[in-house]
């Protein structure tokens, strides 16, 4: 469909602006363009573009939310404590394959929640990322022991057959309750949640009204509805 000058007009008159009573050429051609309908429209495509920049990271940040989130709650399984605890339940039964399957879906979200933290340039995001790397070097000796590697990037790798060799008892002092690794990543996770999730609601709620300026803007000037 082509655009005339008189839709140009009657859109710049449903939004507010000005009309030139030039040619649909002079639109395009008149070198001052500060009264134009053309103009006003790069003017709000530049906020647009702020608003889509700021959006990217709220879901950033959700993201980091969510891995966080996950990491913290597999940590918990392995940090609990009683006669139903994961640890007391494979000693019982003697089969660790329960366990193994929690340690390979931690080690996803520990590499998951590294990832996420490496694509925040916050300061908090990488000062939270040296934490963990800082973590899992100190416990690098006793996590190779129960088959879990730290690669050169700080991500972890799990080897299930030395993992399922492992003792019980020896993955518990690692994994469980009373374990370095999984007291200090449980908390960092906790607090890389809550930081991401103070950040969503800050950005969310900085670039509302730009949110709302888009939506609008995208509804004022669809020439080919």
């Amino acid at each position: 469909m082509r655009v005339t000058t008189r839709m140009l007009d009657e859109a710049a008159i449903r939004a507010g602006f000005p009309v030139n009573h030039n040619s649909l050429l002079n639109y395009f051609n008149n070198g001052s363009m500060e009264n134009t309908l053309l103009s006003a429209l790069n003017k709000r495509n530049g906020k647009m573009n702020l608003w889509n920049k700021e959006n990217g990271k709220t879901s950033e940040y959700e993201n980091l939310d969510q891995t966080a989130d996950q990491l913290l709650k597999k940590m918990e399984i392995f940090m609990a404590k009683g006669k139903d605890s994961i640890f007391e339940k494979a000693k019982e039964s003697g089969n660790k394959d329960e366990i193994c399957t929690h340690a390979e879906e931690m080690v996803k979200k520990y590499n998951s929640t590294m990832q996420a933290l490496k694509k925040s340039t916050d300061f908090l995001s990488e000062y939270y990322q040296k934490k963990m790397n800082q973590t899992v070097s100190e416990q690098k000796d006793a996590l190779g022991k129960i088959g879990i590697m730290v690669e050169t990037d700080g991500t972890l790798k799990l080897d299930q057959k030395k993992f399922q060799e492992a003792d019980i008892e020896t993955i518990e002092k690692v994994l469980g309750s009373s374990g370095s690794f999984s007291v200090k990543v449980d908390s960092l996770a906790e607090k890389i949640s809550d930081h991401a999730e103070a950040n969503v609601k800050a950005v969310s709620s900085q670039y509302n009204a730009s949110g709302d300026m888009a939506a609008d803007f995208i509804s004022r000037y669809n020439f080919y509805g």
